[in-house]
């Protein structure tokens, strides 16, 4: 397969979500088409259904577990609690048990399970697109709209 380029064209071998170029250039798929390593680019044209955001400098870091609750004494509280990777959803609980936050005795007004990404805390759907895009996922679990911390590490 042979991509134009302006200053001379370059042959693709095979490219997945990290792939090689000839000639030692490394290329990653964007959501705009091609970026190559060494200014090499060629956009593919995307159908106007396809409208994403470009999140391809983005990564996912760790799990993390939005918690929004009301303890005994009425207050409202809302809070991240977040665990280094390769560690899971579970740990996330574990924490919040040593935190003091236990689910059982605390009035629990929303919780959202996702991740903390370069951008801030994403849920599970929004995670799945970022790590999809930064090549994080090693292998896919079911279910297929939702990201879990297996898929990655």
């Amino acid at each position: 397969m042979l991509w134009l380029n302006k200053r001379k064209p370059v042959t693709v071998q095979k490219v997945l979500a990290f792939g090689v170029i000839a000639k030692g250039r490394t290329a990653r798929i964007a959501a705009g088409g091609y970026e190559f390593s060494e200014g090499f680019t060629h956009s593919m044209k995307i159908p106007r259904s396809m409208r994403r955001k470009y999140l391809g400098k983005h990564k996912i870091l760790c799990a993390a577990i939005f918690m929004h609750w009301r303890d005994l004494n009425g207050k409202e509280h809302k809070h991240v609690f977040a665990v280094p990777r390769p560690k899971r959803h579970h740990d996330v609980f574990l924490l919040m048990r040593e935190q003091g936050v236990r689910i059982e005795e605390i009035e629990t007004l929303n919780q959202v399970q996702g991740f903390n990404s370069s951008v801030g805390f994403v849920n599970r759907r929004v995670g799945l697109s970022i790590a999809r895009n930064a090549g994080q996922i090693i292998k896919k679990h079911p279910s297929y709209d939702e990201l879990y911390s297996e898929d990655m590490w």
